[in-house]
């Protein structure tokens, strides 16, 4: 169902809701405190948050990526959105060789994609368990907001043990 809502998004739509959820993002308390930051490269019709970039660069903060390492995901510190390149996974992430990962008890702050969200925190991905695993870190003590379009916002998820909630989801209406 979410999968139908989003290929219903026009190229318009898409760029001008993730204006407005880079904004929401911009304005939530969590992002202006946090020093570290895991964002995600958008992957087609999910929005674009690189342009937060604008808002990381007045107070200093550190921007990680994620980037595949077999069936993990690795967070690497990245200077610039053009630091990134596409994988053989046909994804934009930290290119190689880039610096190791940034250990996960220094990210403040991870934005999550995912396929269909509910607003108390539901997630469903998009079938690789990756930020289910990242998430489930013991070491990972950072705030998670989804980050999706209003029509990714369903009643339910169905949910299993290894599933990860997250925190706060952000739309372009919040």
């Amino acid at each position: 169902m979410a999968r139908e809502r989003l290929s219903r998004l026009t190229r318009r739509e898409v760029a001008e809701k993730s204006a407005a959820i880079r904004e929401s993002i911009g304005a939530n308390r969590a992002w202006r405190e946090a020093s570290t930051v895991c964002l995600f490269a958008a992957h087609g019709t999910e929005p674009d948050v690189d342009l937060l970039w604008k808002h990381a660069a007045a107070p200093g903060k550190r921007i990680c990526y994620p980037r595949v390492q077999g069936r993990d995901l690795e967070l690497v510190a990245v200077s610039a959105p053009e630091a990134l390149a596409v994988s053989k996974w046909n994804l934009r992430e930290p290119a190689r060789p880039a610096a190791g990962g940034v250990p996960l008890s220094e990210i403040d702050l991870v934005l999550v994609p995912g396929l269909a969200f509910t607003r108390d925190g539901g997630r469903l991905g998009r079938g690789g368990g990756f930020y289910d695993r990242l998430l489930g870190q013991p070491l990972l003590k950072a705030r998670r907001i989804g980050v999706c379009f209003e029509v990714q916002i369903v009643q339910s998820v169905p949910l299993e043990g290894h599933d990860q909630r997250v925190d706060e989801v952000l739309t372009e209406l919040s």
